[in-house]
């Protein structure tokens, strides 16, 4: 095991001669540091930099469809205000590491990562992405990557298997390793989790059924567990949780219902609003140390109402509108929040917005500024198949609509 964290962490130098010698013109900077924190346990590599960026990895004289594409997005950053770069860095269901041009959707560079590596999170840390790459095929699952207001440590959180919590607390200067600490829950986890402040994460057990409010202040971690139907009495079936809303809040998918719940401490919950489905929320994006604001999008046939509320006034909507949208496109599956300043100096927000058939668009003004079809990432082969003849009473036109009918409802079912 030890051989290959060290290999996970050689792949990743190679990544920093790589980010060296980019092509493009928004390359700023190297790499600050790469961690392998316990080689006897091949743990993730954690990666900051300013402007992290890669020279083309094809031949611009081979044609290749997938160049063109990234696949479904699990995570998307947005670079900040005082970049001035309009970029979205996003990662991909089909181990895909790409930077966007927020005004068109073009790809400015991607990388494609290998078959058994994996990106589990993504964030900015102090104006720097964060990266959370797993270089190998082990059993840890990096859940949350932050830093603390005021702090000089970052944090990453996951899980080690189905049963173990694990913390790290490492220095963010010079990527060393201060602390690490981990704990066994008898219940076992199912992989998801929420953080909800800067000391507590909310995990789900491993039948969903129980929420696991985790403490980790000052390296101690302490659990304490509650039933969900004696918070939700019309609960039934498995809960999934949605992204982390920090500041105290927490979303949970209970099948017909997303249920925001506030949290304070390790022990007490409290229902606070109920959204009905077909929804999606995005994560919380932090306008001060005080208040952040997150997106809502519920679908209604072939329109989704989007709105934007404040976390310290959930009665109030900052941003209401409404969206004509393709049905063939299937309902919202993840939400993206990012904001801007207006000339007024008031806040304006855009949301990038992951379909059910794998596209991509992003909203702004309530209008959708741009598309990406990037389901046809998944494509790995294809045939061609010669129609019928149009003979009397059965036309050619009606063949092929049945036959796309028939395909979408194929896709849409995986």
């Amino acid at each position: 095991m030890a051989i290959r964290a060290c290999l996970g962490l050689m792949i990743l130098l190679l990544f920093s001669s790589t980010i060296s010698t980019a092509l493009f013109e928004d390359q700023v900077g190297l790499a600050d540091w790469f961690v392998d924190p316990l080689f006897s346990l091949s743990l993730p590599v954690i990666v900051t930099c300013p402007s992290l960026s890669f020279a083309p990895l094809w031949n611009p004289g081979l044609h290749d469809v997938h160049q063109k594409y990234i696949g479904k997005v699990k995570h998307a950053v947005f670079h900040t205000q005082k970049t001035g770069r309009k970029r979205v860095v996003v990662s991909t269901e089909e181990n895909v590491v790409a930077s966007l041009d927020l005004r068109t959707g073009d790809i400015f560079w991607r990388h494609v990562l290998g078959k058994i590596d994996r990106i589990d999170q993504v964030e900015i840390v102090l104006g720097k992405f964060c990266f959370a790459i797993l270089y190998c095929d082990c059993s840890l699952e990096i859940q949350q990557v932050f830093q603390p207001h005021d702090s000089d440590t970052i944090y990453a959180l996951g899980f080690i298997g189905s049963s173990e919590f694990v913390a790290y607390y490492v220095n963010y200067k010079t990527g060393e390793v201060l602390e690490q600490s981990k704990a066994s829950f008898e219940s076992g986890f199912c992989g998801e989790a929420s953080l909800v402040s800067d000391d507590v994460v909310v995990a789900l057990d491993g039948s969903r059924t129980y929420l696991v409010s985790i403490s980790f202040r000052n390296g101690v971690i302490n659990f304490h567990q509650m039933y969900i139907p004696e918070l939700v009495p019309e609960f039934s079936g498995k809960a999934t949780l949605l992204p982390s809303m920090h500041n105290g809040i927490l979303a949970v998918d209970i099948a017909s219902t997303i249920v925001m719940l506030r949290v304070k401490g390790v022990n007490e919950l409290k229902i606070i609003e109920k959204i009905n489905h077909p929804s999606a929320i995005s994560d919380g994006l932090p306008l001060s140390k005080e208040q952040q604001a997150f997106a809502i999008l519920q679908h209604d046939e072939s329109r989704i109402h989007y709105k934007v509320k404040f976390d310290t006034d959930l009665t109030s909507e900052v941003l209401k509108e409404t969206i004509q949208m393709d049905g063939q496109r299937g309902n919202v599956d993840k939400v993206f929040i990012n904001n801007y300043i207006r000339t007024d100096k008031t806040h304006g927000f855009r949301v990038l917005v992951v379909m059910e058939d794998h596209s991509l668009l992003l909203v702004q003004q309530g209008e959708i500024v741009w598309s990406r079809e990037d389901g046809l990432a998944s494509i790995v082969d294809s045939t061609t198949s010669e129609l019928p003849v149009e003979k009397e009473g059965v036309s050619v036109a009606e063949v092929e609509h049945s036959l796309f009918e028939w395909l979408k409802v194929l896709f849409l079912s995986h």
